[in-house]
């Protein structure tokens, strides 16, 4: 499925703690369960700040976490 508007700019990943910050806000801001993606998006059209919780945060930080934690446990079991 590919999505007509660009969503790459919204980290959902909760990998430190500012992502967390913005996760637990778009969590107290949405009523409806299960959150779907129309939803987090909403929010983000009527809070736009919202998205500066985490700008600065790496997408990628908990991946590249684990791929190293993985070569370190690997690396052990030689």
């Amino acid at each position: 499925m590919i999505n007509p508007v660009d969503l790459t700019h919204i980290n959902c990943t909760v990998d430190n703690e500012n992502d967390y910050k913005l996760v637990k806000n778009v969590v107290s801001e949405i009523k409806e369960r299960p959150i779907l993606m129309r939803h987090i998006v909403e929010l983000f059209n009527r809070k736009p700040e919202l998205i500066n919780i985490n700008k600065n945060s790496d997408p990628y930080e908990g991946h590249k976490k684990s791929i190293k934690q993985d070569s370190v446990i690997k690396n052990n079991l030689k």
